[in-house]
């Protein structure tokens, strides 16, 4: 192909379903049958990004307990019980890259990113208006929390309908990617967003919309829900400091690494001492 072949390593697996016989299983333990089916969830990483989270924990004195995707964290960051059997899609909106995860059946069917995030907007504003990368983000902040523009700044019609525009740019990648994770098959009627870029009244407006849904093989119109903080289970913040949309991804990120290891089950332990003992 004319690229490099990149050096990358196994970081996470972890069991998304189980089923005996064709029937869906928590643990096989104590189950019998001739036919065992496990869905795993892989998630490998560059050795030089690999490298680089560890010299970073090694400066900070702090133990690097693993490597999560971020999609998988956010979809498994729910109470139990919460998704059920009827599963969502998480939309999580971040800075750079929009990642978007389908949960089927209490199991990750799938993950896509998307290379549009929040500063996509920014630029778009930068570009439209001839304003600096600072002065397009303060704009589009302001405007995402309903506040006062500066005086002088781009009138606030225009700007909406610039981010309107790029929102519906979005819309479309979000509509592929969705698309290619159901596989034809039938899509849970619900979503759930977070991350710092889904503060944009314009991205759930797009996603509140009729007609990119129907495209799609949803049985009815999606139910729209933005994720808090408070909705991560097993986290309690005490400072009072985590409050925003933003603050659930990293907050999914430390919610499994509490239960790395105090939830595990059989399964689950033996697959990530398989892990830990392949050298890819």
């Amino acid at each position: 192909s004319g690229i490099d072949r990149l050096d990358v390593r196994l970081v996470h697996a972890a069991i998304v379903e189980l089923k005996i016989d064709g029937y869906p299983v928590s643990n096989p333990i104590g189950f019998t049958g001739a036919h065992l089916e496990l869905s795993i969830f892989n998630a490998f990483a560059p050795m030089v990004h690999l490298g680089a989270l560890q010299s970073v924990a090694s400066a900070l004195d702090l133990q690097l307990l693993g490597v999560i995707a971020e999609p998988y964290a956010v979809a498994t960051c729910l109470a139990p019980g919460e998704l059920g059997d009827t599963g969502a899609v998480f939309v999580d909106v971040g800075g750079g890259t929009t990642d978007v995860a389908l949960v089927r059946h209490g199991g990750i069917a799938g993950t896509k990113m998307l290379a549009l995030g929040g500063r996509a907007f920014t630029k778009g504003l930068a570009e439209r208006f001839g304003l600096t990368f600072g002065r397009a983000e303060a704009l589009k902040v302001a405007a995402a929390d309903g506040e006062e523009l500066p005086e002088a700044a781009v009138p606030r019609d225009e700007l909406e309908a610039a981010l309107q525009a790029d929102a519906s740019v979005w819309l479309d990648g979000i509509e592929l990617m969705i698309g290619d994770l159901a596989e034809g098959e039938l899509l849970p009627a619900r979503i759930f967003l977070c991350g710092g870029g889904a503060r944009l009244p314009q991205i759930t407006a797009a996603l509140a919309g009729d007609a990119w849904w129907r495209r799609l093989p949803f049985a009815r119109r999606p139910e729209l829900r933005a994720l808090a903080p408070d909705d991560v289970a097993g986290l309690r913040d005490t400072t009072g400091m985590l409050v925003t949309r933003q603050d659930v991804t990293p907050m999914a990120l430390a919610h499994q690494g509490l239960i790395l290891d105090t939830q595990a089950t059989a399964v689950e332990r033996a697959m990530r001492e398989a892990v830990r003992a392949m050298d890819l």
